[in-house]
């Protein structure tokens, strides 16, 4: 008990110190969050939606499952995680009993990558794509891996 106390005395020592930096700190990840990352999650979120609920599984054709050797509806969870990025692909992979598709979909929101870290962070955007082509060959080849095993 008397650790937890004096963590919680250390915290609040921390605080009071830091106090002006730790308010400029907090007020320049509110801008980041309300700014650049929320209207490009808001808008991913809402196509993949859309495109969820449209069904379009029915639109894709059968060579692309037969070359990745999976099912539509795998390949439906693979191509809306690409486009809509981590938060929404959580949805996607509750009704899926392939462990494969936790390991293959992780993808970051692309335009959180294009937005946020290409013209906030490095200023450069085609690093910026070279970057989210990686990371969609990367997660691909995993797909590739993971699902022979």
């Amino acid at each position: 008990m008397k650790k937890i106390i004096i963590v919680i005395i250390l915290i609040e020592l921390f605080i009071i110190i830091y106090s002006k930096e730790i308010i400029n700190e907090f007020n320049l990840t509110l801008n980041i969050c309300l700014y650049s990352l929320m209207p490009t999650l808001f808008f991913q979120i809402f196509l993949s939606n859309i495109l969820f609920n449209i069904d379009i599984s029915k639109y894709i054709p059968n060579n692309i499952c037969n070359f990745f050797n999976i099912t539509k509806d795998e390949l439906v969870i693979v191509l809306l995680s690409i486009f809509s990025g981590y938060p929404n692909n959580v949805k996607l992979l509750n009704n899926s009993t392939n462990e494969y598709l936790y390991y293959s979909s992780n993808y970051v929101n692309p335009l959180f990558v294009i937005g946020t870290v290409g013209n906030i962070y490095l200023h450069n955007k085609s690093i910026t794509f070279i970057i989210l082509l990686s990371h969609i060959i990367s997660n691909l080849i995993m797909l590739f891996i993971f699902k022979n095993k």
